[in-house]
């Protein structure tokens, strides 16, 4: 009888090798970790460089560190054009390098001369991800980099054991919204595992950019609590301008909407953890108020054709909603909208609250993970409970029946934005962070 050849991908294996990789101490650990002196090596690494709020948090913190004179690196294992490379033109004018993993694995070769015990290295190479995880194994040992910085479930979890394997000595991920728990197309069996497992080693930062998704990944891979740092997302105010009365009226013309009639504009993806149906049973109830109700929706997403469907089926598409699809530039919609609205059931920290209040638009949102800590409530926009579909409606008809009011709230936005999400306070946070797990690993 012929030799079996082993099991692969292996779950097993995949667990195995998180449990065993936490628990390594790290070879390159530098006594003078707690100075950050540039310039530093950093690599990003994430699925894509598709156009999502985590994304254009990455190009925010690269951007940021290549000005502060460090070299900074992203990796991604999807192609660099198209949908996933949104954002590889800016980074590289920025002065960022951005390559693609190279498809394949490379096999037990990559873990060749790392020191790693035979069962280790077989566990790494049945891993579920191993094409993805030895290619970033190899990949980092030819750039030694300082800090390893994974953003998203599937990079936090395929990056940190690479990190660790490959000997980086300070390794961040980013958590970007609640846990995988609350979202079933990217829950994967070996991914609370491998949290739990990857809390126990010190060179490992856990960042969430909420304290409702910190304290949710705490419960969900039973990790202690202060494991998680909270590091909320940080905006450039100059990128997203309040639109001029010139502008807006343009674009509302665009659009087809009248100057005078009152706009809600939402931007999202049309997807089940954004609960796109209380949209539009939300403006459907509003239009009962208010008769010349206009509404935008921008984005895209697995659900579009249904929603379009359902809102026939309303009758919104008989002038009051309008779908825009996916846009280059969703701000010069959004800034023409006396309100916006965000019905989601899972979130983060939504991106679009950050870009709705800078553009001086109050914004009518759920109490959906971070969300509420997003705005300032009742000064900047509104909270109402996830599937509220009578309140949500009844706080969008506050701001479009009373423009004076929804003016005042628009204008209290950019300086809560300024105050509470900067970029200089989100750069120095994750600097910190990355100190953090440099510093524990040099005393482990």
């Amino acid at each position: 009888m012929g030799r079996v050849p082993p099991p692969w991908p292996s779950l097993a294996s995949s667990l195995q090798a998180a449990s065993q990789l936490a628990d390594r101490p790290c070879p390159q650990a530098s006594a003078d970790a707690n100075a950050w002196t540039a310039p530093q090596s950093i690599v990003h690494f994430l699925p894509a460089l598709g156009a999502g709020g985590a994304e254009r948090q990455l190009c925010y913190l690269a951007k940021a560190s290549v000005r502060a004179g460090h070299e900074v690196r992203v990796l991604t294992y999807s192609p660099l054009s198209g949908p996933t490379g949104h954002y590889v033109a800016s980074l590289r004018l920025a002065g960022v390098r951005v390559e693609q993993l190279p498809p394949g694995s490379p096999g037990p070769e990559a873990l060749a001369g790392l020191g790693l015990p035979e069962p280790l290295v077989r566990a790494l190479t049945e891993h579920v991800a191993a094409p993805t995880l030895l290619a970033l194994v190899a990949r980092l040992r030819q750039l030694r980099p300082q800090v390893l910085h994974a953003w998203l479930d599937q990079a936090n979890a395929i990056g940190a054991l690479a990190g660790l394997a490959a000997g980086v000595p300070r390794i961040a991920l980013g958590a970007r919204n609640l846990s995988p728990e609350h979202l079933p197309r990217l829950r994967e069996p070996w991914f609370r595992a491998t949290y739990h497992a990857l809390a126990r080693n010190p060179r490992v930062a856990l960042i969430a950019n909420s304290r409702a998704g910190a304290a949710d990944y705490a419960a969900w891979s039973e990790t202690p609590p202060e494991r998680w740092r909270v590091i909320h997302n940080g905006f450039d105010l100059s990128d997203c301008q309040p639109l001029s009365e010139e502008e807006r009226a343009e674009s509302r013309r665009k659009w087809g909407v009248p100057l005078e009639a009152p706009l809600v504009v939402g931007v999202f993806r049309l997807s089940a953890e954004k609960r796109p149906l209380d949209f539009l049973l939300t403006l459907d109830r509003l239009r009962s108020e208010l008769p010349e109700l206009r509404a935008i929706h921008v984005g895209d997403g697995p659900d579009a054709a249904r929603l379009r469907s359902e809102a026939e089926e309303l009758g919104l598409l008989d002038g009051t909603l309008r779908f825009a699809g996916r846009q280059s530039r969703p701000w010069a919609i959004l800034g023409a909208a006396d309100a916006s609205l965000l019905t989601s059931q899972v979130e983060g920290l939504p991106n679009v609250a950050l870009e709705s209040q800078a553009l001086q638009v109050p914004i009518v949102l759920t109490r959906s993970g971070g969300s509420p800590e997003a705005i300032d409530p009742g000064a900047t926009g509104f909270v109402c409970d996830v599937g509220d579909v009578e309140a949500l409606a009844q706080q969008l008809a506050v701001l479009l029946g009373d423009r004076a009011k929804a003016r005042s709230m628009g204008r209290a936005g950019p300086s809560w934005i300024r105050e509470r999400f900067s970029m200089q306070r989100m750069v120095e946070a994750t600097q910190s962070a990355y100190l953090s797990a440099a510093f524990s690993s040099s005393s482990s």
